[in-house]
């Protein structure tokens, strides 16, 4: 089934991710930008937006190859053999989130 959707995988479906993305974004922007509403001190409501692309290719996956697909998908991202290379481990463990962290606008 994956060697099927990766030979059908072309650039005309990237609009389409990319759309679907802004899609399921746009509500956690809005909802962050007109209230004051956080999930913890520091860390607004739209940080779900960071969320949005895996469940884009979720939903894009599942379209195309049902249920089992889906599975496949979500298998693969916890699936540590598939790391060549062991080094990235340490900065992926020791990767802290900053509630604190602002960026400039």
């Amino acid at each position: 089934m994956r060697a099927n959707l990766d030979s059908e995988c072309s650039l005309t479906r990237l609009p389409v991710f990319f759309l679907l993305v802004l899609a399921l974004s746009i509500p956690f922007w809005l909802i962050g930008g007109a209230t004051d509403l956080q999930l913890i001190p520091g860390l607004s409501v739209s940080a779900l937006m960071g969320f949005c692309p895996m469940l884009a290719a979720l939903i894009l996956v599942y379209r195309e190859g049902g249920v089992a697909a889906a599975r496949a998908l979500l298998g693969r991202s916890f699936d540590f053999r598939r790391i060549k290379s062991k080094r990235w481990l340490v900065p992926t463990l020791l990767f802290k989130v900053d509630p604190e962290f602002k960026t400039a606008v």
